[in-house]
């Protein structure tokens, strides 16, 4: 959930609305929810264990590392999940006394975005660049290699062609000065078998 969906909707049903976002899959379902602070998500740990595990390995992470999510279904009991793995990343933190819970939440693996020095990405920093873009009717954002990034974009009708000189900034300024952003101009960006666009695409191999 966006900064800018939490204003809406807490302009729209008032201030003291609890508003909060929920992480869950079509194969599992609701795996957790935020509590009240923001990004930070009570896990359902009476249906679910969870596990995060390195990016490259089946490492066990340290604490606040980020990693990948494993789910174990204890609920399923018609078609058990053992130590699946989502696809999603995140940290996990180990509290004192309670369960442990997920922190800085990220989304898909494959849509990690790193910048110039090597640093993994939020995709939701990308998506806040183009939120107010003009004359933008379509865009997709791909890291070519570690310094080489594209924005593809489609014009609305009878548009000119923006230069994106505001967004190439905003890009430099969460991936470094010494990322390289090319624009490129396209007819059309085609949808995946979701019926979805990708709005971030990640070429590098790790």
């Amino acid at each position: 959930m966006t900064t800018e969906t939490r204003e809406k909707l807490a302009a729209y049903f008032g201030q003291d609305c609890g508003i909060y976002a929920r992480y869950s899959n079509t194969e599992n379902g609701i795996l957790g929810q935020e509590t009240g602070t923001e990004g930070t998500y009570l896990l359902n740990w009476a249906s679910y264990y969870f596990e995060i595990l390195k990016l490259d390995s089946d490492e066990t992470v340290e604490e606040g590392e980020l990693g990948r999510i494993i789910v174990t279904d204890l609920y399923n009991k018609a078609f058990p999940m053992i130590r699946y793995d989502t696809g999603d990343v995140a940290k996990m933190v180990y509290p004192g006394k309670g369960f442990p819970y997920f922190t800085e939440l990220l989304g898909r693996r494959m849509d990690l975005i790193y910048d110039t020095n090597n640093e993994v990405v939020s995709p939701f920093l990308l998506c806040r660049t183009m939120r107010l873009s003009k004359g933008i009717e379509q865009w997709q954002f791909i890291q070519e290699t570690e310094t080489e990034y594209v924005l593809k974009i489609t014009v609305t009708k009878d548009g000119e062609k923006p230069k994106c000189e505001k967004e190439i900034a905003g890009f430099q300024q969460v991936l470094g000065e010494k990322a390289h952003i090319t624009v490129k101009y396209v007819d059309d960006i085609p949808v995946m078998n979701s019926l979805k666009r990708k709005l971030i695409v990640s070429k590098l191999k790790r």
